[in-house]
This record gives structure tokens, sequence and C-alpha cells, in this order.
């Protein structure tokens, strides 16, 4: 047999093997702590192919009110799978308090319904505030929420 061949007969069932064990796209989801804007990212190969950002209702309105927002992007989740779709590794992080915005899709209804005052001590509280005056905040927006709609 030719050691061409043999390579070949070697490499083919190798790779096909390892296409099924490693990891061959990830999927990486972060948030903004402030706005609740969130990013996300596929990677192939570990080479990024697409991002998309999902800009919040309330980064647009610090946007409009302060001129300018740079996200400060804390890591959610990371998934990665093999060729064939089967997860094999799976990570996730602490979510933020603004998070319950993204997840029950409050962020716009928080914006359309409450006072620019009120929104602009939420941001304070969500830029500067510890981490139990960030959940107290939102819970205080859910209850300008259920007041006004």
């Amino acid at each position: 047999m030719r050691p061409r061949t043999r390579a070949c007969l070697i490499a083919i069932p190798v790779c096909t093997i390892l296409a099924f064990v490693l990891p061959v796209r990830s999927d990486h989801d972060w948030i903004d702590p402030v706005s609740g804007s969130m990013k996300f990212r596929t990677s192939l190969l570990f080479i990024p192919v697409k991002t998309r950002i999902e800009q919040s209702e309330l980064e647009r309105w610090i946007v409009a009110h302060e001129g300018a927002h740079v996200s400060q992007w804390r890591s959610l989740s990371d998934v990665a799978s093999t060729i064939s779709g089967q997860v094999i590794a799976r990570g996730c992080n602490l979510s933020p308090a603004i998070h319950q915005f993204h997840v029950r899709d409050l962020n716009t209804r928080f914006v359309r319904n409450a006072t620019d005052a009120e929104i602009a001590e939420f941001v304070r509280v969500m830029r500067h505030g510890t981490r139990d005056e960030q959940a107290q905040a939102v819970d205080e927006a859910s209850k300008i929420l259920d007041r006004r709609d």
C-alpha cells in the first residue's frame, strides 16, 4: 500500500471521530449591566463568524440624554458544541440585576412609562449602586410598570 493511501486511510477516520468529539461551534452571550443591551457571538473552529448586538431601549435613552454610552460587557453564558450539534461544554456566570429586564422584555416598557428623573436615577444605581441596591432598583422599576400600564 502506498504511503499516501495509508495516510488517507488513517487521517479520514481520525478527523471524522475528532469532529464528533471536539467543539467546532461556540455561542457566547454578554450583557451590559447598566443598560441591559445584549451581545451575541458565534464562533466556528474558534474563529468569530457572527456578532450581533441588541441595543436596549434604555441604552438608546442614555445616548439621547448623555450623548454616549460605552457598554461594559459582562459574560452571561458560553456553549460549545460538536459538528453534530451535541453540547459538550456549557458555562454561565452570575447575571446582573438588569438581566430580568431582558428576560422578561421589560426594558422598552420601563423607558416608555417612567419619567426622565426615574430613568436617570435607575441608571445611576445601575452604574454605582451595590448589588442589593441594583436589585431593589429593578424591583422599583417593575412597580413603575405595574403603576402605569
